[in-house]
């Protein structure tokens, strides 16, 4: 599981970082998961399901959410919680940010490159609206 170097010095330069990797072909593969994909699937359910663009299932069980991802989602890739920095004082000129004020976004995609592609173009995004939401033409 590598990126691209310009995806990593993106990363640096523009404040996105990975925070929780799932990689949902192996993850899932026997009747138990590990505390962190339990812990994300206990506190972001509907959100992942939502990156995932699947249903949600009935039951939050583990066992039931182990077999539902094996023999429901069919989807073999990496679910990824990605962060950046929430922008502050926004102006023409620029804005300012810290890791102590930051939004997370889960995104799906079949490669982990693919998934920091759509961290980038979210990020992206996110700053744009930000700017139009201070009035800043972008």
């Amino acid at each position: 599981m590598t990126i691209e170097k310009e995806t990593n010095d993106r990363f640096f330069e523009e404040s996105v970082r990975a925070e929780v990797i799932i990689h949902i072909g192996t993850m899932f593969i026997d009747g138990a998961v590990s505390s962190e994909v339990r812990d994300a699937l206990e506190f972001d359910w509907e959100n992942i399901f939502t990156a995932i663009g699947c249903d949600q299932p009935e039951h939050e069980d583990e066992d039931f959410i182990v077999d539902y991802f094996r023999n429901e989602v069919k989807k073999q890739g990496f679910l990824v919680r990605f962060s950046t920095p929430i922008p502050k004082n926004i102006s023409r000129h620029g804005y300012s940010i810290s890791w102590s004020s930051y939004m997370n976004k889960w995104i799906y995609a079949d490669t982990y490159q693919e998934a920091c592609n759509k961290a980038l173009v979210w990020r992206g995004d996110y700053i744009k609206q930000a700017k139009i939401a201070a009035g800043i033409d972008v």
